[in-house]
């Protein structure tokens, strides 16, 4: 995976659970990218995706969306069908980004980070054939170590921050 550098940008991820965002003050704040949860699983759909893309726009932030895995559950192609369909109908400014944070307990699943890295890997591609946009992967440093994800170093990289502290940098 790719190492922080100083032509990293900040940008933030909405969905259904920050409710109604004020666009206006996001921009205010300094933040001029963001992406919205489009996609979960195989047929999940975050019901504030369109809302979030246009009021994004009219702030004049630039928007994604990303689609949350589980590969816990379903197989990469049929999740990548399921996230392309919804980005057909939904254009946005910025590359799609896979989300990988899924399963949160992994004493709960026979995943490894072989297994893992393969649905990725899969995932990415059938988006990338689909779309013509490279893919982006989201997830933690956590769930790297976790799992001991490897082989997917040239991807690009967004490393979650879930405080004012910054992220360690992932390796391999």
């Amino acid at each position: 995976m790719q190492d922080r550098s100083s032509s990293n940008i900040t940008f933030i991820d909405v969905s259904h659970w920050e409710g109604n965002i004020d666009w206006n003050a996001v921009k205010g704040s300094g933040i001029s990218a963001a992406y919205a949860k489009a996609t979960e699983g195989v047929n999940n759909l975050d019901p504030t995706l369109v809302q979030n893309v246009q009021a994004a726009r009219n702030a004049n932030v630039l928007i994604g969306a990303y689609h949350f895995a589980h590969p816990e559950l379903n197989d990469a192609i049929s999740e990548a069908k399921h996230f392309v369909n919804i980005l057909q109908s939904n254009q946005t400014d910025l590359i799609p980004v896979l989300d990988l944070e899924s399963p949160i307990d992994p004493s709960n699943s026979n995943l490894t980070g072989t297994a893992i890295s393969n649905w990725a890997r899969s995932f990415i591609n059938y988006v990338k054939q689909a779309t013509g946009k490279d893919v982006m992967l989201y997830t933690g440093v956590w769930y790297i170590n976790e799992f001991g994800i490897n082989g997917l170093s040239d991807i690009p990289l967004w490393i979650s921050k879930y405080s004012s502290t910054p992220p360690a940098d992932a390796g391999g």
